[in-house]
């Protein structure tokens, strides 16, 4: 598996070279890794011993699997033979963990400023390098030496001195970050994971996408208030969407058991009652229409979902570790932040109680994009990059930043040093 390139500016990952029985290989610095992990030929050829087999459970990305692993203990020392570390590594089943296009170093040292003084042990002149090793937050942290960062503007590559030498990271204008390879992962956990449908984010074939993606920025606007305001995607070819009043009331009906049963319907009225003070949800009229049957659609049904506009998590989780300094937030009730125009919100009406303390029911409705709506993530998502644009020309890199590192309404990110990830923190807020 190999890391892709873009132009002619590719990602450098964190490596250092190592020493281990008289064989020199290259190790990958992984502070989010939580152990350290050798591939099945650095095993054969330093004939390591195993030092522990067993059942263990690894924390990855999608949580914790388990898998019967074996482990080794070997000697690491520095090309230079002044430092030495002994390093628990586990046992993948592959000839190379990690395969990284050749970031040809001299030309990089040679082309920036703050690295002068810089000097990569690594000079292979190959066009793809094998990485043989991976050292987890541990172990990185043991090598680390306390010396100050040679940082440039952002964007810049960024040269940390270790116990084994100099090493250099920098995300280059890589943007497609899914070859990166995590060795406790397997094919079908990878896929999973660029698969999420986490709050209906999963692809749909539906319609033409790009015309439904068109026609919203067409007809998206912004009330008097600064709310972005946007009518709901319809499909063209919908049936009418009939009035489900009566499985509506049978469903708050068994709602209102359970919550009165788990002493919860107090928490529930207070967050209607302050949807209804923010204005997010307002009562609505009752009217007559259709009544439901049993091929009648569901609102879901006639709604395009949109194009998926989030970046891959993925990609936005492997990015951030490249940063010394994470930068996080998201936007508070982000959803909810968008309104709907007025003639499209009786599709969006529910029931609820007056009172805690009566039966008597109400007809309300949402004002603002409902999460779980099947197109919700696409309007969330086509506001967010509609106001970003309008900053662009006054804060252009911050807005491209912002752009690849928000997955949905988090903005998972960093910087070099702590200086400007205060920048960044102050100009994304």
């Amino acid at each position: 598996m190999t890391t892709s390139q873009e132009g002619n500016s590719a990602v450098i990952h964190p490596v250092v070279i190592v020493n281990v029985a008289g064989y020199k290989f290259r190790a990958l610095l992984d502070s989010g890794a939580s152990h350290s992990y050798a591939s099945s030929t650095f095993v054969n050829l330093t004939k390591a011993e195993p030092k522990a087999s067993g059942v263990r459970q690894i924390a990855t990305l999608l949580g914790v699997a388990t898998r019967v692993m074996q482990e080794y203990k070997v000697l690491m020392q520095s090309v230079t033979d002044e430092f030495s570390l002994d390093v628990n590594g586990t046992k993948v089943d592959k000839r190379e963990l990690l395969s990284l296009e050749n970031p040809k170093y001299k030309e990089v040292l040679a082309k920036y400023p703050h690295l002068r003084g810089v000097y990569i042990d690594d000079d292979d002149g190959k066009r793809v390098l094998p990485v043989h090793l991976i050292l987890g937050a541990n172990d990185f942290a043991r090598i680390r030496t306390g010396e100050r960062l040679r940082v440039g503007r952002r964007g810049d590559p960024v040269a940390e001195f270790t116990r084994y030498g100099w090493t250099l990271m920098s995300l280059g204008a890589e943007t497609d970050l899914s070859p990166v390879y995590l060795a406790v992962n397997s094919a079908a956990d990878y896929e999973r994971l660029c698969a999420l449908d986490v709050l209906g984010l999963a692809d749909s074939p539906t319609g033409d996408l790009e015309d439904v993606y068109s026609e919203f920025k067409e007809q998206l606007t912004r009330s008097s208030d600064g709310r972005y305001e946007t009518a709901l995607p319809w499909k063209g070819d919908h049936p009418p969407l009939p009035n489900n009043q009566n499985s509506s009331l049978l469903r708050l009906n068994s709602l209102l058991r359970k919550l009165r049963r788990t002493d919860m319907l107090a928490q529930y009225d207070a967050v209607i009652r302050e949807q209804l003070e923010e204005g997010a949800v307002e009562r609505a009229p009752s009217e007559a229409s259709a009544h439901a049957h049993n091929e009648a659609p569901s609102l879901n049904d006639c709604l395009h979902a949109g194009p998926p506009l989030q970046n891959q998590l993925w990609s936005v989780l492997t990015r951030n570790r490249f940063h010394s300094v994470a930068v996080t937030g998201d936007i508070r009730k982000a959803f909810l932040q968008i309104k709907i125009r007025q003639a499209e919100r009786d599709s969006l009406r529910f029931h609820w109680i007056k009172d805690v303390h009566s039966s008597e029911v109400e007809i309300l409705r949402f004002t603002r994009v409902v999460f779980g709506l099947a197109p919700s993530p696409f309007l969330l998502n086509g506001v967010i990059q509609q106001h970003l644009e309008l900053w662009r020309p006054r804060l252009p890199e911050t807005v491209s930043e912002a752009l690849k590192n928000l997955y949905v309404d988090d903005f998972i990110s960093g910087a070099p040093t702590v200086t400007d990830a205060k920048k960044l923190k102050r100009e994304t807020a």
